[in-house]
């Protein structure tokens, strides 16, 4: 057993550097699944979550879960407006153009199912939206639908083998759809994630995971990138009170490698009479978007390419009734990143609310 486990974490470190891409999916849409559940202890949970939560994150953990267990959310991201300024020929600072990003909403289920000797079985449904919902379109024909949507279907599994040791995948299916001015344009995927857990004691476990291994997206426009992002992330649970009235967890996630700057995220959680959960977390991400970018003195708009940062506290809340847990939490908004001649003011500045619901069978 000590062989695998140290095999796996050869593994999982050479294939690290392997995995690095620059290049990024424009909506981004399977890395808010992967935080979506983050309940408040930062930006993932790669060592916290186990059965239907593990799902689309560290599937390993679907190995841990002992009953069937039904995951129900909504992770709602707000209007977001990013104005560039630079100096003019007078050195004083005007605009001089400005990002405004949609606001998005996704709703997912997750449910996991035990098959005990021969591991657990995750099934996943997951659907994120922009917009408003259009009835009907510019030429009077019934559309029903909103102009830019994401599906994704996922199926996973886990297996525990034996002293705390557990392995899983799963298996993503992305369908996208964005508006064109001719017609909406189909963009199809398929992602993989694989990682394990170990519960070194009764107190602490590890995790590592590989998320969004995949082929190019199905893309043909020449200004949207073609690979998934993928990444690697290592991280840590310990348990440092456990009574019968109380019991304090900490969490942190480490996501290399660190070429935009550190990834990371921090978390404690706080469970009182086994019923009510307090989280608190602090989370640093960075990615490349491509968005619309209003350029104020031309009077047009171009896909632009830059890096964004996610930074800051993160809260959630939960409470417990019977088998039943309910859960909100509250993550900070992305940030562009800005250049050296640049300065940047954030309008409409809101965090991401997140709400789920566990049930446990």
């Amino acid at each position: 057993m000590k062989i695998l486990f140290f095999c796996s974490i050869v593994i999982l470190i050479i294939c690290c550097p392997l995995l690095a891409s620059e290049d990024v999916y424009p909506a981004d849409f399977l890395q808010k699944l992967t935080s979506a559940e983050n309940l408040g202890m930062g930006g993932g949970i790669t060592a916290y979550s186990i059965g239907a939560r593990a799902l689309n994150n560290n599937p390993a953990g679907l190995g841990l879960e002992s009953g069937n267990e039904l995951f129900f959310g909504s992770y709602r991201t707000p209007n977001l407006d990013a104005v560039i300024m630079k100096e003019n020929i007078n050195e004083d600072w005007e605009d001089f153009g400005k990002y405004s990003i949609k606001p998005t909403e996704i709703e997912y289920i997750n449910y996991s199912l035990p098959k005990s000797k021969i591991g657990n079985i995750g099934l996943g449904l997951a659907f994120n939206h922009s917009g408003r919902f259009i009835r009907v379109n510019k030429e009077g024909k019934a559309v029903n639908a909103f102009p830019q949507d994401d599906i994704v279907i996922s199926i996973g599994y886990g297996l525990n083998l034996g002293k705390g040791l557990a392995v899983g995948f799963d298996v993503k299916s992305l369908r996208s759809k964005t508006p064109n001015d001719e017609r909406d344009k189909i963009t199809r995927a398929y992602a993989l994630n694989m990682g394990f857990m170990h519960q070194i004691s009764d107190r602490a476990r590890i995790g590592a995971v590989l998320q969004d291994i995949g082929k190019e997206l199905s893309v043909k426009s020449p200004e949207k990138p073609k690979k998934l992002s993928k990444s690697f992330v290592l991280g840590g649970m310990y348990n440092i009170r456990n009574s019968k009235n109380s019991s304090i967890n900490i969490s942190a996630d480490i996501n290399p490698p660190f070429k935009d700057g550190l990834r990371y995220n921090i978390g404690t959680e706080l469970i009182y009479a086994k019923r009510l959960m307090l989280r608190i977390g602090y989370m640093r991400d960075t990615q490349t978007y491509i968005d619309p970018f209003y350029n104020i003195s031309e009077d047009s708009y171009a896909n632009q390419k830059r890096l964004w940062i996610r930074e800051g506290l993160t809260f959630g809340a939960g409470i417990k009734f019977k088998n039943a847990e309910l859960n909100i939490a509250r993550i900070p908004h992305r940030e562009p990143k800005s250049n050296n001649d640049e300065k940047i003011r954030l309008e409409n500045q809101e965090s991401i609310t997140s709400l789920s619901l566990i049930a446990k069978f």
